[in-house]
């Protein structure tokens, strides 16, 4: 192992610069440049750098494309190159920790919300539009959540300003629906028949919900709307789906 300075020395090291090498947001040859020469070798027509890049750019568009996969209903909404700059910027502040991909996007509804613009200044007056967008990303994380759960854990109640569930749901059905205008609604996220179901509560059940602390499991729901099973969410299901009857819509439902 070379010991020039600036390389690494040893199979830690080495392993450890591979990977910040990786995960670092420009390419070799703009910083660090002379270390890549050193640890790796050109070929006869890449540079060590360039030879670099190549897996730099395939494993952070592997990311991003995790992430599109989680978030379907907010690419739609944003659009493809929005999205993909806001997805750039978590996986550039977040980068993932683990040897698997499975909880990479966990924290994306977060970084949204705690970066989010109208946060600044303190006191500022809610921009709703920022709002759908943390909103939507935080329903669809909820909803890949309850499907993984075990079986105790897989109920989540949201409590969000737009009806998101709805604007996801059209885009599940391959719709292009306009962003929903702001409406105050309690949702209620529930596996059942492997697949996770979403019922809007009624307003009253909304109001005993929110003045209480414990919202865990409610009593009383109103069957307003469900949600299909997802077919695009990422990662294997708990359980392997089995054959089972359509069910039918129910009434005043928007499936």
């Amino acid at each position: 192992m070379s010991t020039v300075e600036g390389a690494p020395a040893h199979l830690a090291e080495l392993q450890h610069w591979l990977q910040a090498a990786v995960l670092h947001a420009i390419g070799p040859d703009q910083e660090g440049g002379a270390a890549t020469a050193q640890v790796l070798t050109p070929s006869g027509r890449l540079t060590a750098g360039e030879r670099l890049d190549i897996y730099r750019r395939g494993y952070r568009l592997r990311l991003l494309a995790c992430l599109r996969s989680c978030f379907p209903a907010l690419r739609r909404l944003l659009g493809p190159e929005a999205f993909d700059a806001l997805a750039t910027e978590y996986l550039n502040t977040c980068p993932p920790r683990s040897w698997t991909l499975e909880h990479f996007a966990d924290g994306f509804a977060s970084h949204l919300a705690t970066t989010r613009p109208d946060l600044d200044p303190p006191g500022r007056d809610v921009d709703l539009w920022v709002q759908l967008i943390v909103e939507l990303a935080g329903y669809e994380r909820a909803f890949a959540e309850v499907y993984d759960a075990e079986p105790a854990r897989a109920c989540r109640v949201l409590a969000c300003r737009h009806p998101v569930h709805r604007y996801a749901a059209a885009v599940a059905r391959g719709e292009d629906p306009q962003p929903p205008a702001a409406r105050p609604v309690l949702l209620l996220l529930r596996r059942r028949d492997h697949g996770v179901h979403v019922t809007e509560l009624t307003e009253d059940v909304r109001r005993t919900l929110l003045a209480s602390s414990n919202t865990e499991h409610p009593d009383t729901e109103h069957p307003d709307t469900e949600h299909p099973d997802r077919p695009d969410r990422a990662g294997p299901p708990s359980a392997p789906p089995s054959p089972r009857p359509e069910r039918p819509e129910p009434n005043g439902a928007e499936v």
